[in-house]
């Protein structure tokens, strides 16, 4: 069973950007070694898109992470808060 299609999660795309500068890893570096595109890197870091799962999943091995540490937690939103 492949693990990134049982995940339907949102990713945080700041946390990606501090994790990479961090390590000192350009954009440009990321998206080779991730073999994605930097257009890719750049919506995922600025939280533009909906990032794929295998796509985060290839950002955190570059970056020696787990997928689940991009993973924002959310609250499911309730019928009953749309007054």
């Amino acid at each position: 069973m492949n693990i990134y299609k049982s995940l339907h999660c949102r990713y945080d795309g700041e946390r990606i950007s501090v994790e990479r500068a961090r390590r000192g890893i350009s954009m440009r570096q990321l998206a080779e070694q991730a073999e994605l595109d930097i257009k890719t890197i750049s919506r995922i870091e600025r939280n533009q898109v909906r990032a794929r799962p295998q796509s985060v999943g290839r950002i955190a091995t570059v970056l020696g992470m787990d997928i689940i540490d991009f993973i924002i937690k959310e609250v499911p939103n309730d019928e009953t808060d749309n007054h």
